[in-house]
């Protein structure tokens, strides 16, 4: 049981309904947070059966897979399974912005938020960022914003969505859907299946139906889209249809990924009757999150970067096409962790240029180096890594974490990879 199912404890208990608690993995650091909870009757690490067939309704963790022995026998016996998404949506008439995609979910939930915060409404987010939806019921909101993985909205059915977005489909979680990118784009896709306005990435085939295209709609994309990017000289422009709004120089993020999210942002909001240079202004003091293309140190011409949160195919390859252009020395890239059954062959094309050079450990770290092996080398630790990578190193290099890979073949999430790169950095400096 992690953060979610404990955020479902809470709000059960807070209505004097005491759920019976079944935790599959017995390791669980938060089965002590369940003992904190009186009245509370639990289970842990075998299935129990009797449990199931008497229960009249399950809440499920986002990371418990339908396929899961105990809710294949639950769903036979006619059980109701739900998540804690659902269980919010059932709960409340506040309208809600409903935000998923492969990448850049948590930033453009976080931009949409500072947006609408700096206009003065009462809002709060919540979901896959980090922050269950549950903690956030209570508070009276005008507006809710939720970031949703491909988990939640699986067992999700009456979401209603104010407004919605799929930013954009890349292969993630391939050995969680056994029917591949098919069944990991229907999840995403039900976000829109009850909104009232669609926010469509034009540029992102996958994140769409053409159905869709013919329901109210706000789209946006590099250079597709009413909202989109303009190269004008030597500066690229956030535009809207005909009209210049921002350079991207007054931004403090760079990087075209992160510019499309400023795009989606702005669209997402378009409709709320948000002056545009408060929406603007909000952007220009987005400073980005954590272990996501975070510059991280700089020393003799030398950079690192911390792009934890690549943990798929998708992410890395952005951040390879943000650096490319730059490039004077080596882009010296960290790949690696858990690849969860992800294609790797879509990676080639991206580490073809003759100024990359990989470094692969953890799980994964045999098959990324079959990807171009006469310029790859295995070790096994992040640590390894990155004390070997600072011998060779030459000015004008660009140390790159972004390793394609989910973190737990070795760390508890992509935070503590993330915060340990940055301490090994910090170590090897000093």
């Amino acid at each position: 049981m992690g953060l979610t199912g404990i955020s479902c404890l809470h709000f059960f208990v807070s209505r004097k309904i005491y759920p019976k608690i079944m935790n599959f993995d017995s390791n669980s650091k938060y089965i002590k947070n369940i003992k904190l909870f009186k009245n509370i009757t639990y289970h842990i690490g075998s299935i129990n059966y009797e449990w199931i067939r008497e229960s009249d309704l399950i809440i499920k963790s986002p990371g418990i897979t339908l396929s899961h022995p105990a809710l294949i026998y639950a769903h036979k016996k006619g059980i109701e399974i739900i998540g804690d998404i659902e269980l919010f949506v059932r709960e409340t008439n506040v309208p809600i912005i409903a935000i998923t995609g492969s990448n850049g979910k948590s930033t453009v939930t976080t931009m949409v938020n500072n947006i609408l915060q700096l206009s003065g409404l009462k809002v709060y987010m919540g979901g896959n960022i980090g922050i269950p939806a549950l903690n956030i019921l209570n508070h009276s909101a005008e507006l809710y914003i939720l970031e949703l993985s491909s988990f939640q909205l699986e067992t999700t059915s009456t979401l209603k969505p104010e407004i919605a977005s799929v930013l954009n489909i890349s292969p993630d979680h391939m050995n969680r859907y056994p029917l591949g990118m098919t069944e990991y784009r229907q999840k995403k896709l039900k976000i829109y299946n009850k909104a009232k306005l669609s926010i469509l990435n034009l540029e992102d085939e996958l994140s769409y139906n053409k159905d869709i295209k013919t329901r109210p709609n706000i789209t946006f994309g590099v250079k597709k889209g009413e909202y989109h990017l303009k190269k004008i000289y030597n500066c690229i422009w956030l535009c809207y249809k005909s009209t210049k709004l921002l350079n991207t120089n007054k931004l403090l993020i760079s990087g075209q990924h992160n510019y499309i999210n400023a795009l989606s942002a702005l669209s997402i909001v378009h409709n709320l009757n948000i002056d545009i240079k408060i929406s603007l202004k909000a952007l220009q003091q987005f400073l980005g999150l954590p272990h996501r293309f975070q510059f991280v140190y700089k020393r003799n011409n030398v950079v690192w970067i911390n792009d934890s949160k690549s943990t798929n195919i998708g992410s890395t390859q952005s951040a390879i096409n943000n650096l490319l252009p730059y490039v004077i020395g080596k882009i010296r890239l960290i790949l690696g962790g858990d690849g969860k059954l992800a294609d790797f062959s879509l990676l080639k094309p991206y580490l073809k240029h003759e100024n990359i050079i990989i470094y692969c450990y953890g799980k994964s770290q045999r098959t990324l180096s079959t990807l171009f092996p006469e310029k790859s080398m295995c070790l096994n630790t992040l640590k390894d890594t990155v004390y070997f990578i600072k011998k060779i190193l030459k000015p004008h290099d660009i140390v790159l974490l972004s390793p394609a890979c989910s973190s737990v073949d070795q760390f508890s999430n992509f935070e503590e990879r993330g915060n340990v790169f940055m301490k090994l950095i910090k170590d090897i400096h000093q």
